[in-house]
């Protein structure tokens, strides 16, 4: 039965068809369906999504008959938050906007001063008619939506433009703070990187059964949920074929982990520390390909079996495609650049070297926090962007915190800047965006009050016309509003992630609506 969207309650099971939008945040328990969630992701590809899968309120249904079972209040889910988000960021106030509302608390009273005044003197020296009209030409060529409007108008134009771009700024100050900002520190693992280490290559020990040890090493890192058991159980499954036997597994940890078979046997997966600690010895070829140059900056795990070192899992880790574009970009900018990085020395100087910027590494998350302070006391205003729960203090402490859509729920409630996808390019664009909404301000703000200035002069002075002084007030509230509205025509900062592809299934129009949902 079609329900209201107030009705809707967190348990309900809903039915969602093709070409209906989702009208609520929840997990397919049913069906199969490319969901078009570019609304909340920026990325126009549609992604496949089974059941156990999550699914957004807003987002389209494009092609499956799904059963989706309600995680979050109609009302609260990820798009109210963006839309809470959104109002927040429009309510505060940077200090350009303080600035001018505390010139505004003082416009009224000066300018009705100033205008008895001119009234007073050019009734006294020039005859009545003549104090009315310098009185009513100060009045009217007074301009107090000029001065009111300067600073909100251009904010709330560029975060519409910054909502387009699936960017989302906490406030308006966040727009001033980034404007400013002389540093910028990039996590590196989730951020510069895509965070999913896939094996490069994998080198046996002589005389091992391969596909033997590949079915017990898929078992053993099956039961844990490290980001190099996933990539080992993905290289398995994609090369192996047969039942993967059952094994108890013990995990060590910081080292690895250790699993017993049926048969008695012991499978150890882990770092070589843990290989020296069972006591096994380390083949000629293995401690080779460990110690190589090719395996300098990357992930190792190694196989431990019957005694001895069996196998070693070479691992790389990817950087994002647009990555060093926009280190690139942020350089352009004017912004010092590092990288920030929990990982190995070897590693961080292997990306210092492709990217040629500095890279710290091996930092606990305190020692990120001083990072960030330390480079903002060395160029001036600094931004983090990073996307972990690990990130979380330094997005804090950074004078702007700037988390990816993809990170983790504690990043994304620090940081004052959130992007929406995993674009790696919106964040110079969205430097660009604050640094133009400044400017914007700022012309605003020395327009209206050169114009006051000026205007009301000439006005208290006798030497405007009422009339003309009505004209000017109107032109210069028009300036403020046609100069705001230029920050809403942004260029985004990439046509591809903002329109559907060209081979994107169609949905139905009739029912692209929200209004509620079947039960």
């Amino acid at each position: 039965r079609a329900v209201p969207l107030d009705d809707v309650v967190v348990g309900d099971r809903l039915r969602v068809v093709a070409g209906e939008r989702i009208p609520a945040d929840g997990r397919i328990v049913r069906g199969i369906a490319s969901i078009d969630a570019q609304m909340l992701s920026g990325e126009s590809r549609p992604q496949v999504c089974e059941p156990g899968d999550p699914v957004f309120g807003g987002t389209l249904n494009l092609d499956g008959d799904l059963t989706i079972r309600v995680e979050a209040p109609p009302r609260g889910g990820a798009w109210q938050r963006i839309v809470d988000c959104m109002r927040e960021a429009r309510q505060a106030k940077g200090r350009y906007q303080l600035a001018a509302d505390r010139a505004a608390a003082w416009f009224l009273p000066a300018v009705l001063v100033i205008a008895v005044g001119a009234f007073a003197y050019h009734a006294t020296y020039s005859g009545l008619d003549q104090g009315v009209l310098a009185g009513l030409a100060v009045v009217l060529v007074a301009c107090p939506c000029a001065l009111g409007l300067a600073t909100p108008l251009a904010v709330w134009a560029a975060l519409g433009a910054a909502a387009r771009a699936q960017v989302m700024f906490r406030h308006g100050e966040a727009l001033e703070r980034l404007a400013a900002g002389r540093g910028i520190a990039f996590d590196k693992t989730g951020t510069l990187t895509d965070g999913r280490p896939q094996i490069e290559r994998v080198v046996f020990a002589p005389g091992v059964d391969e596909a033997a040890l590949l079915g017990r090493a898929l078992a053993a890192a099956s039961a844990a949920n490290h980001d190099l058991s996933r990539a080992v159980v993905e290289y398995g499954r994609a090369r192996r074929t047969g039942v993967v036997p059952s094994c108890d597994v013990r995990t060590l940890a910081g080292r690895g982990l250790s699993a017993t078979f049926a048969d008695g046997e012991v499978v150890t997966l882990g770092s070589l520390r843990l290989m020296c600690e069972s006591g096994l010895t380390l083949p000629a070829e293995i401690a080779a390909a460990a110690d190589g140059d090719a395996s300098a900056e990357a992930p190792r795990v190694f196989v431990g079996r019957r005694g001895r070192v069996a196998a070693l899992f070479l691992f790389r880790e990817q950087l994002r495609p647009a990555a060093q574009a926009v280190v690139e970009r942020c350089r352009n900018e004017g912004m010092t650049v590092e990288v920030l990085t929990g990982d190995h020395a070897r590693r961080g100087a292997a990306l210092a070297a492709r990217l040629q910027v500095p890279v710290r590494a091996e930092l606990l998350p305190e020692d990120k926090v001083r990072a960030v302070c330390a480079l903002r006391d060395r160029v001036g205003p600094t931004a983090m962007v990073g996307d972990g729960i690990n990130d979380a203090p330094s997005l804090t402490a950074a004078d702007v915190g700037i988390a990816l859509g993809c990170g983790a729920d504690v990043s994304r409630q620090s940081a004052d800047v959130c992007l929406l996808g995993d674009d790696l390019s919106r964040i110079p664009w969205s430097i660009e965006l604050a640094r133009h909404t400044v400017r914007v301000i700022r012309q605003n703000l020395g327009w209206s009050f050169g114009y006051n200035v000026l205007g009301i002069a000439l006005a208290a002075s006798g030497r405007l016309n009422p009339i003309w002084a009505a004209a000017a007030m109107v032109a210069g509230g028009l300036y403020v509003v046609g100069n705001s509205l230029r920050l809403a025509r942004f260029a985004p900062p990439d046509a591809s992630t903002t329109s559907p592809p060209a081979d994107a299934p169609a949905a139905r129009p009739a029912n692209d609506s929200v209004s509620g949902g079947v039960r």
